[in-house]
């Protein structure tokens, strides 16, 4: 974790970012802090690094200490928690959108399996939904869908990647298809 975490124009501030600011502004440090929550030195360490979630407690204790809420800390955390999980959602869609460009996602689209679409992150999720997978990044695994032996030990990234979409795909169409029960 971090004090910030920024990626294009969103940027999330860690509660202990603010923490940091105001002892900066009582001009008091670490220890002086740890003695007037009632807590440890590594406690706040670990809070204004950025290492740790804020606590009910250390929320309870900084709004009694800087006259404020505890809600206000609360949100504050909630505020860096959802900022950071929006900024792992679009570093992860930047990942899931290279995978996706060495498929050639007209297939799918022509056999009428997914959607047409532009969005690169619309293919993603499309593609997502249609393997039942819940990141690409599974379809660049060697024995993801089939197990073999090989002594191979480096991939072709491309080639595996489709070998997977076609496997998933051969899976997806085989439970279409519709059959009479076997008797034997």
């Amino acid at each position: 974790m971090s004090k910030t975490i920024a990626f294009n124009n969103t940027v999330a501030f860690h509660p202990g970012y603010y923490v940091k600011q105001m002892m900066d502004d009582m001009e008091i440090n670490q220890n002086e802090l740890a003695k007037r929550l009632d807590t440890t030195p590594k406690t706040v360490s670990e809070l204004i690094n950025g290492n740790v979630n804020l606590s009910g407690d250390i929320a309870i204790k900084l709004a009694a200490m800087f006259g404020t809420s505890t809600e206000l800390w609360l949100n504050l955390d909630k505020a860096y928690n959802e900022k950071k999980l929006e900024i792992d959602r679009r570093l992860k869609e930047e990942k899931e959108c290279e995978i996706a460009r060495h498929m050639d996602y007209n297939y799918w689209v022509k056999m009428k399996m997914v959607p047409e679409t532009k969005k690169c992150v619309d293919k993603v999720r499309n593609m997502q939904k249609y393997f039942n997978i819940a990141s690409l990044s599974l379809l660049d695994k060697p024995d993801f869908l089939v197990q073999y032996r090989s002594c191979k030990k480096e991939w072709d990234s491309k080639k595996l990647i489709n070998a997977n979409a076609w496997v998933q795909t051969a899976i997806n169409i085989g439970k279409d298809k519709k059959t009479s029960k076997y008797n034997e």
